[in-house]
């Protein structure tokens, strides 16, 4: 399995060594004009030079003057999505048994009972991914329309609604989840719809947003720091959400994730720009000089 595992890997690799480099990083970072119009024929186009120009340098503090609002939007942001993000898996095995039932009943199961039981549970536990699926194609299909920002703004909102309607919702039993004061089939539809918006919303387009609005010398940079961020999140809820649970129950996480939620929206709103519609260049407020080659 874990040689199975490595060809994926090693076909990236010869793959990308394949794969010319883009024709803005070539043209504005390495001043190769040549490479550029490769790289712009590999992706279908022609590049017409009349002269040579490339991306302004900028010191680390001045990078930090025009990008740090930028950058922080884009990290924190991205930090709190992951937080949410795993920490609705808190909600999802009380969401499902109750409508579907749960497996592995019984202490003592044959082989094939085992078996059986685990291919039911991985599919149970895969519908409210299937279910949030049908979001991205949504957020890719309006993200010229709605803008990154505010699909990105509407996802928040909507995670959070959905997060206060389940804590107001849900009978517990000391860290565990006892029943609905609605309808199982209505409560399992709100928890798939918490995932739907998290497609439909900043699991899109937190990792399109830092890609548009960097400069081209530092954008996987600005990139690179926002989805350490997430992940940086990713870490904190898998750690310490199992001792929140059992500190504070299942009732609070779920708020705390509507506060984090509204945090995210509002930070989205007031930090993150909106690149709809721009080129990188406007986007990323480029700033591109002539250069005598």
């Amino acid at each position: 399995m874990a040689g199975l595992g490595a060809l994926p890997a090693t076909a990236v690799i010869y793959m990308r060594r394949k794969v010319p480099e883009t024709p803005r990083y070539s043209l504005l970072v390495q001043g190769n004009k040549e490479e550029a119009k490769r790289a712009a024929k590999f992706l279908g186009s022609d590049l017409e030079l009349d002269k040579g120009v490339i991306s302004k340098r900028r010191k680390l503090k001045d990078f930090l003057r025009d990008y740090s609002k930028t950058l922080m939007g884009t990290a924190i942001t991205w930090f709190l999505l992951d937080i949410a993000f795993y920490g609705t898996g808190i909600y999802q095995s009380a969401s499902i048994t109750p409508v579907f039932g749960s497996p592995f009943e019984g202490n003592q199961l044959t082989l094939t009972q085992f078996q059986a039981d685990l291919a039911r549970a991985l599919f149970l536990g895969g519908i409210p991914f299937i279910v949030g699926l049908p979001g991205y194609f949504i957020a890719v299909a309006l993200m010229d329309r709605m803008g990154r920002k505010w699909i990105q703004v509407q996802g928040f909102a909507a995670m959070a609604i959905l997060y206060f309607i389940v804590s107001s919702v849900i009978v517990t039993s000391g860290v565990t989840v006892s029943g609905f004061l609605i309808p199982s089939t209505i409560a399992f539809a709100i928890y798939s719809l918490s995932y739907f918006f998290i497609q439909f919303g900043p699991n899109t387009t937190t990792f399109v947003i830092p890609a548009e609005v960097f400069p081209v010398r530092y954008r996987s940079t600005g990139h690179g720091i926002s989805a350490a961020s997430g992940k940086l999140g990713a870490a904190l809820t898998t750690y310490v959400f199992p001792f929140l649970l059992s500190s504070i129950g299942i009732r609070e996480i779920f708020i705390l994730l509507a506060v984090i939620s509204i945090i995210g929206a509002v930070i989205t709103y007031i930090l993150v720009p909106e690149p709809k519609r721009k080129s990188l260049e406007e986007a990323s407020k480029e700033e591109v000089m002539e250069v005598n080659a």
